[in-house]
C-alpha cells in the first residue's frame, strides 16, 4: 500500500534559501579577508607568506628628552603593495587628548634622526595620530613612495624606492617636540618569532599584548562573519534539504544527516564567537589597562594560551560537522541529479578539506608552525574559493524554484526504498469508465 507525500510547497523557503546561500558566499569570503588582514599584521600568531615583509619598532624615550611624558609602543611596519608601507600599532603614555606627528626620518638611529625622510615632496607633514583622555593612540597609516625591501627586484631589476629598513620612527609631541622614538628593524624570518614567544622575550610579550588590544575589535568581527556564515549555510541547506526530499532521492539522510550537521556547526560557530568574544575583550582590557611587569607577562601569556587551548578540540569539530554534512550533499546530489556532478565535485572537495583542517586544528602542538599553515590554508581555500562556489550554485537554483509547484509523489510502503511517482489523474472525461474497468476487475486496478 502506499501513501501519498504531498510535495507542493510554499515558494517562499526556496527563495529564503538561495538568498541565504548566496549571502553566506559574501560573508565567508568577508571574514577570511579578515582572517587574512589579520594573520598579514600578526606579530608572531599565525603564519603567513608575507614574513619576510614585516618588520617591527619598539618606541622609547626619545634620546635627550627630558620632560615628564613616558611614551612607549610598539609599531608594526608592513609592505602594502608594491611602493606602500603600513604603520599600525598602539602608543602609551602620551599627552591627554592631544594631536603629534609620527614620522620615518632620514637618520639611521634615534641620535641621529634627522628630518623627514622622503624623495621630493615631503608626505609626512599630514601624518598625526589623536590621543585619548588616557594618553593612548591607535596608528593605521598608509602611506606611498616607500619600501621595506633593501635588495633590488631579481625579476624586474627595479631597485626599492626608499627602503626604510634601519631608518628612525619619531613620535613628535603636541608641541613638535621629539617625544619617542624606534628604528625599523630588518624583516623578520620565519619561525624567529615564536622562538623568541617560547623564550618569553619581554619586548615582544608587550609588543604582542599592544597588537591584541588594537586589533580586538576586527578579530571579534572576524568570529561574527563566521557566526553568521554558518547560520546562512544552515538556512540555505534546510531548502536545499526540502528539495532533495522531493527529487526522488528517497533518502532519511536528507532530513537526518544533512540538516543535522550543518545545524550543529552553526550552532558551534555561534558558541565560538561568545567564547572568543570574552577572551579577546579581556585581552584588550589587560593590555590596554594593567601595568605588566616581566613576570606578570609570563604568566598572562601562559595563563592566555592555556586558555585558548581548552576550546581547540572542542570548536574544531566546525570542520567534522562541515565535512560530514558536505559528503552527505554529495551522495544525495549523486543520487538525485538535482544538481550536475561538478557540485558533487566540490562537495567532496570540500570533505576533504575539512578532513585536512580538523587534522592540523588538533595537531597544531606537535608542529605548531606547520599545522598552523596548514589550517590556515585549508580554511582559505575552503572559506574563499569553495564554499562560495557550491554556495552560490546551490543559491542560484534554490532561487530558480521559487514560485515552481512539485507535483506529489507516493512513497513505498518499506518508507526507505526510493519515492515513487504518483499515479496520474484520471481525465474527468473517462472518470466512469474507469469505475467500470475498476468493477469488472475485482477491485483490482
Amino acid at each position: 500500500m502506499a501513501t501519498e507525500k504531498a510535495a507542493a510547497r510554499s515558494p517562499v523557503p526556496f527563495w529564503w534559501g538561495g538568498t541565504a546561500g548566496l549571502l553566506a558566499a559574501f560573508f565567508f569570503i568577508l571574514g577570511t579577508c579578515l582572517r587574512l588582514a589579520l594573520n598579514y599584521h600578526s606579530p608572531v600568531e599565525a603564519p603567513n607568506p608575507f614574513q619576510d615583509t614585516l618588520s617591527m619598532v619598539n618606541l622609547d624615550k626619545y634620546p635627550g628628552y627630558t620632560k615628564d611624558l613616558q611614551v612607549k609602543g610598539y609599531i608594526t611596519v608592513v609592505m602594502n603593495g608594491r611602493d606602500y608601507v603600513g604603520l599600525s600599532g598602539r602608543m602609551r603614555g602620551l599627552e591627554k587628548d592631544a594631536t603629534g606627528g609620527i614620522h620615518i626620518h632620514e637618520g639611521m638611529s634615534c641620535q641621529t634622526s634627522g628630518k623627514h625622510y622622503y624623495n621630493r615632496t615631503d608626505p609626512w607633514e599630514d601624518i598625526t595620530y589623536t590621543s585619548d583622555d588616557k594618553g593612548r593612540a591607535s596608528v593605521a597609516i598608509n602611506i606611498r613612495g616607500f619600501s621595506l625591501h633593501t635588495d633590488e627586484n631579481p625579476l624586474t631589476h627595479e631597485k626599492p624606492l626608499n627602503p626604510v629598513v634601519g631608518h628612525a620612527l619619531v613620535v613628535h609631541g603636541k608641541g613638535g617636540e621629539r617625544v619617542a622614538c624606534g628604528t625599523i628593524s630588518s624583516p623578520r624570518k620565519p619561525n624567529e618569532s615564536f622562538a623568541k614567544l617560547k623564550k618569553f622575550d619581554v619586548d615582544l610579550l608587550r609588543q604582542l599584548w599592544d597588537w591584541r588590544a588594537a586589533n580586538a575589535n576586527i578579530e571579534v568581527a572576524k568570529d561574527f562573519m563566521s557566526a553568521i556564515s554558518f547560520f546562512l549555510l544552515a538556512s540555505a541547506v534546510r531548502a536545499l534539504a526540502e528539495v532533495f526530499d522531493m527529487h526522488r532521492s528517497g533518502h532519511k539522510a536528507s532530513m537526518f544527516v544533512l540538516v543535522p550537521c550543518f545545524t550543529f556547526a552553526s550552532i558551534m560557530a555561534i558558541i565560538e564567537l561568545t567564547f572568543k568574544a570574552g577572551a579577546t575583550g579581556t585581552a584588550s582590557w589587560i593590555g590596554t589597562q594593567w601595568d605588566l611587569d616581566e613576570d606578570n607577562l609570563s604568566a598572562l601569556e601562559l595563563s592566555y594560551f592555556m586558555t585558548q587551548s581548552r576550546g581547540v578540540w572542542f570548536f574544531a569539530l566546525e570542520w567534522w560537522f562541515l565535512g560530514a554534512g558536505m559528503l552527505t550533499a554529495a551522495y544525495l546530489n549523486a543520487r538525485s541529479g538535482l544538481l550536475s556532478t561538478g557540485w558533487t565535485v566540490i562537495s567532496v572537495l570540500i570533505a576533504l578539506a575539512s578532513v585536512v583542517g580538523f587534522t592540523a586544528e588538533v595537531g597544531r602542538l606537535v608542529n605548531f608552525r606547520l599545522f598552523v599553515t596548514i589550517n590556515t590554508v585549508a580554511a582559505v581555500v575552503t572559506t574563499m574559493v569553495l564554499l562560495p562556489i557550491w554556495l552560490i550554485w546551490a543559491g542560484r537554483h534554490l532561487q530558480g524554484l521559487s514560485g515552481k509547484e512539485f507535483q506529489p509523489i507516493s512513497v513505498g510502503e518499506n518508507g526507505g526504498g526510493g519515492m515513487e511517482p504518483a499515479a496520474p489523474a484520471v481525465p474527468p472525461q473517462t472518470r466512469d469508465d474507469h469505475e467500470d474497468a475498476i468493477e469488472m476487475s475485482g477491485g483490482q486496478v
